[in-house]
């Protein structure tokens, strides 16, 4: 039976997921988060896709991109075969390292976007692995508030901004205000919109 067809568009913003087989760890030392970043860097610049945020657990990672002028399926091909080698390789072992094709939803507004950006940089809070979003270094909050640059540098910070603010000075005020004014877990959120966020999150 062949695979439905993913249904990208140009300039649509995508939330994706990938989890390991049977949830289990896929980022089991540092150097695989090092050798997976550099594999975002160089699929957003070969498939023409725009990295507006990520975070990276251990048995899982979450992503939302852009599709600009190349393809997201092309880029996800490209990310996740290129890791299952590594992995593989790296552990002496063959077989799935996910549990199945990337899910993906469709970000709908810049008010969904917000709240998914919340979610995205609190899960290693969640997980309790972390203490605070900026504290945890594998993602797309602590490269955006880190001094230290990044030499990934994965967050199309222009594109980001302009979203949430028009220009690149009100985006990143926009962005600041968002984690002070809900810094406390997404508490102040409330009804369907937490609700189909908590489902997305499970587990």
């Amino acid at each position: 039976m062949s695979r439905q067809q993913r249904n990208f568009f140009e300039g649509g913003i995508y939330h994706v997921i990938v989890r390991g087989h049977n949830r289990s760890c896929i980022f089991a030392v540092q150097s695989d988060k090092v050798f997976f970043l550099e594999l975002l860097r160089k699929a957003s610049i070969e498939h023409g896709v725009s990295i507006l945020y990520y975070v990276l657990m251990d048995n899982h990672y979450h992503l939302v991109l852009r599709q600009d002028t190349g393809s997201i399926s092309h880029f996800m091909q490209f990310v996740n075969q290129g890791y299952s080698r590594h992995y593989n390789y790296r552990n002496q072992r063959s077989g799935a390292v996910y549990g199945k094709r990337f899910t993906d939803f469709f970000v709908e507004d810049q008010r969904y976007l917000e709240q998914l950006m919340l979610y995205i940089a609190n899960n290693p809070v969640k997980a309790g692995i972390a203490k605070s979003p900026s504290r945890y270094r594998w993602s797309a909050h602590f490269e955006i508030l880190s001094k230290a640059k990044s030499r990934y540098q994965l967050v199309a910070k222009p594109v980001l901004f302009e979203i949430l603010g028009f220009t690149v000075e009100e985006g990143l005020k926009r962005y600041l205000q968002i984690f002070n004014d809900n810094g406390a877990y997404l508490e102040k959120l409330s009804g369907p919109d937490a609700e189909s966020l908590q489902l997305l999150f499970e587990g």
